[in-house]
């Protein structure tokens, strides 16, 4: 696994920017899945993700293992956090990403770019990678656009 600061706690503790564009088709697809949930689970998902995003901006997330945190390796600077959610009702694991950006400047930010439900009900591997690509690309953009927008950032 390449670096990232969410599994180094030498420089922590890190802080989480919020660039997500909610309008994005993706996020949107994932705050309706979200909702879509009895009560307790959507506030469990979202305590889930909290948790996880604090653990990174300790640094503390599990160094090694690609079950929660891993680098984007086709866009460097993009980290890509991991969870994997099962709905009773419908029996079927949901693969929620979040990505973000970690500019080189300012050193201790976390760009929170990209959030969405993965897709992998009835593809085959190469669909699935071909619309993980896109996702990719999409918060990648983001952290682009975010990086443009900050005279003090460097990517």
């Amino acid at each position: 696994m390449g670096k990232t600061r969410a599994t180094n706690p030498k420089n922590a503790p890190y802080r989480w920017i919020d660039h997500l564009d909610r309008d994005h088709r993706s996020y949107q697809h994932f705050d309706g899945w979200r909702r879509g949930l009895p009560t307790v689970l959507a506030d469990d998902v979202l305590a889930q993700i909290e948790a996880r995003e604090e653990l990174a901006a300790a640094g503390r997330l599990t160094k090694g293992s690609t079950k929660f945190v891993e680098p984007v390796r086709e866009f460097p600077g993009l980290v890509e956090l991991k969870w994997d959610f099962f709905e009773e009702k419908t029996r079927k694991k949901r693969d929620v990403r979040q990505y973000h950006g970690e500019p080189a400047e300012p050193s201790d930010a976390l760009v929170r770019v990209h959030l969405h439900v993965k897709r992998t009900f009835g593809l085959l591997p190469r669909a699935i990678q071909a619309f993980q690509r896109k996702e990719f690309r999409a918060a990648n953009a983001r952290f682009d656009d975010w990086c443009k927008g900050n005279t003090s950032a460097r990517r």
